[in-house]
């Protein structure tokens, strides 16, 4: 996942919002945890924890997902997010897996 800064991304004292960059780790993490999902398998967030390292302003965002563990009931996921090449936040995730979902991609 990537996205280019704007104006329209800051919080009130210039930098991007924190908020912002859990969201697009969100979506990095559930689309790295799709692609270990069985037919009819879906999960459900746990909880989500963020560690901020560098505020940004401007420029390129890019997210790396990865699944730490896979187990039968629960799964970890970490995202690190990076502007050019230096890490700005890690936000990690724990998920319940559950059967009987109709997934949809």
């Amino acid at each position: 996942m990537d996205l280019e800064v704007s104006h329209d991304h800051h919080n009130p004292f210039g930098m991007v919002q924190g908020g912002l960059l859990c969201t697009l780790a969100d979506v990095a993490m559930g689309v790295a945890a799709a692609t270990t999902l069985e037919p009819g398998e879906g999960f459900t967030t746990l909880n989500l924890n963020s560690f901020y390292y560098k505020s940004i302003s401007e420029g390129h965002i890019h997210t790396k997902a990865t699944v730490i563990h896979r187990g039968n009931s629960t799964m970890q996921i970490e995202c690190d997010l990076y502007s050019t090449e230096e890490r700005i936040a890690r936000i990690n995730s724990n998920c319940i897996l559950r059967k009987g979902f109709n997934v949809q991609y």
